[in-house]
């Protein structure tokens, strides 16, 4: 019986992990199977965009996999920030406050997920083809936060940080005989790490230091909105790099 109750508190606890991540990105599909990188597109900050072809696209393709999330801590600023609320209610001879104490922020590449249709050129001459593309990038959090813990949290990162952001164009490209094409794209994310803390501090002329009664710690990161000239027109979508891969058919 004790082993039957465990096993439903084990799969209860297990439900409400997986309930924490507020939102994922959601792509068009999974990424397709390895090929070769033949063009990468990174926007500009006036939403040009600097293109990298052949070998010069390879090195860059293998640059922003350095960055990825997996080695965040070069982005590390060494410095922590804390952002304050209180809240209403008085307990006994103090108040109950919230901080988020900012570890490290910055900047990385996330990874990537496919945008387009993968689109076939079974010929032996080369073809041109409209692809269409579409994605969704949103903001995410690995901590249930909420009441005080969520309002310090926001309070430090601004309102901004939890917008999502969806785009769709299409661009013409063209395909080389007995190849298939398909386009990734590598979100550009802003990201925070840090604790949430629920504290206070004594009241009287001595003891000042704040006690912490409860403490979760925080990852989050945020898309970076940026308007974009890509195919046949521009649009608002994420900041990232569009990756066009290509593989031989057999």
């Amino acid at each position: 019986m004790k082993t039957k109750f465990k096993n439903l508190i084990f799969c209860a606890l297990f439900m409400f992990l997986c309930t924490i991540i507020i939102s994922s990105p959601s792509y068009a599909d999974s990424l397709e199977e390895d090929g070769e990188v033949v063009q990468i597109a990174i926007p500009n900050e006036d939403g040009s965009l600097t293109y990298y072809k052949g070998d010069e696209a390879k090195r860059e393709y293998q640059k922003l996999d350095k960055l990825e999330e997996n080695n965040i801590l070069k982005f590390h600023l060494g410095s922590i920030g804390s952002t304050d609320t209180r809240e209403i209610e008085q307990m006994g001879s103090f108040y109950y406050r919230y901080r988020f104490l900012k570890k490290s922020a910055g900047t990385k590449y996330g990874k990537s997920r496919r945008i387009s249709n993968v689109f076939l050129n079974e010929t032996s001459k080369t073809q041109k083809m409209s692809l269409s593309i579409s994605g969704r990038q949103d903001w995410s959090i690995s901590a249930n936060l909420s009441g005080g813990f969520l309002k310090a949290f926001r309070a430090s990162v601004g309102s901004k940080w939890s917008n999502s952001i969806a785009f769709n164009t299409t661009l013409t490209t063209n395909i080389g005989p007995k190849r298939k094409v398909w386009l990734e794209f590598k979100p550009k994310l802003r990201y925070v790490s840090g604790v949430s803390q629920k504290y206070y501090v004594p009241r009287g002329p001595i003891n000042k230091k704040a006690i912490v009664v409860s403490s979760k710690n925080v990852y989050s990161t945020s898309p970076i909105k940026i308007r974009v000239r890509l195919g046949n027109g521009s649009f608002t979508g994420p900041d990232g790099a569009y990756i066009w891969k290509e593989k031989k058919l057999k």
